[in-house]
This record gives structure tokens, sequence and C-alpha cells, in this order.
């Protein structure tokens, strides 16, 4: 399905997803996988960040089985998820439809993750890499109101637009200043 009709196969895995319990995220195709040359076995790799450049690099990619460092691509069309969610019920979705869901587990780096996932996932001109359902689906998403002030405040600072707040249930004494009056340093009477 994923060759022939990706839309669907898309479709299908927020479905089986959203069965499993997860909330939302984000999904990227990967039509194919890694093997091992010698064996046949899996090809696992693991990423840190350059302490001097501050970038992704490789540090090793082996099989699981033999140790080999050497790889091959085949056609192995599957996507990976990066979202929000407990994974449940993954046995009981296999049986039921053929598809496999693993869990990978919490990472301590999200967008090294993605990053890794990115380097080597499907890219087809005129569809999305990265889609999102769920909670993070683009629809959900709700931008700030524009303000209605014809002059903007800029923070003085990093020149970001500075939103007016205002904190509800607060109760006891006001602050010590009057509107329009720099705050008083912490510990003086003012």
């Amino acid at each position: 399905m994923f060759h022939d009709d990706y839309p669907a196969a898309r479709t299908e895995a927020y479905r089986l997803l959203g069965k499993a319990g997860l909330l939302g995220g984000l999904l990227i195709p990967h039509p194919w996988r890694q093997k091992c040359v010698l064996c046949d076995g899996d090809i696992v790799g693991s990423w840190r960040v350059d302490p001097e450049t501050k970038k992704f690099t490789q540090k090793e990619r082996y099989c699981e089985e033999c140790g080999s460092k050497e790889f091959k691509w085949i056609p192995g069309p599957h996507f990976h998820h990066v979202g929000y969610g407990w994974i449940e019920h993954t046995k009981e979705i296999e049986l039921a439809t053929g598809y496999v869901i693993k869990k990978i587990g919490m990472v301590n780096n999200v967008g090294g993750c993605i990053w890794y996932q990115l380097t080597h996932c499907g890219v087809r001109p005129g569809r999305q890499t990265i889609t999102y359902f769920g909670v993070c689906a683009l629809n959900k998403y709700k931008s700030p109101p524009v303000p209605k002030d014809t002059k903007p405040e800029l923070c003085p600072v990093c020149g970001a637009l500075m939103v007016k707040t205002t904190i509800a249930n607060v109760s006891g004494k006001p602050p010590p200043w009057k509107p329009g009056r720099a705050p008083p340093e912490r510990g003086s009477s003012d």
C-alpha cells in the first residue's frame, strides 16, 4: 500500500497509531531499510552532537547481530513517529492488521532524533516529507491574535513584539508603584 497509495498508507498509520494510544505527533516516511551485507541483520546507529561544531554527527552504525559495519539499502516501506501518547495494544493491532508498531522509547534529544530520521527519509516532489496529525495537526494550531494597536510595542532588547498580559486570580496588596513608573529595586521601601 505504501508505494501504490501513499496517502492511504499515511491515513492508515494515523488510524493505527491512534488505536495504540498516541495522541498526535509527526510522521516521516521511509521507503527503504538498512540491512547487513554479511548476515542480513538489522543495522542500528548512534548519533552525537559534535562539541566543536555543535552539529549532529554519526557516531557509529553496525549490525545488531554480527557487528559488521557494512550495510545495504533494501525496499522496506515504514513510517517513523515522534509525538505524544502512551503506546499500548501493539500485539493486538499487529495480530488484527499485520502492521507492526515498535516503541523505541523516550529520547533525550528530540531534535536529534528527527534530524536522524530526515537524513534518509523518502522525499518526493509535491509531497510534504513531514506530516502532522492529532493534537499536533496544523489545523489545531491557533496563532496569537494580531494586536489591534496601530503602534505595536517592541522589546528594547530583542526587538520582538511585546504582548500585554494580565494575571488572573491574584489577590493581596497591589504592587508598591504607580503605572508608568519603573518598579522599585528589590528590597527598597519605595
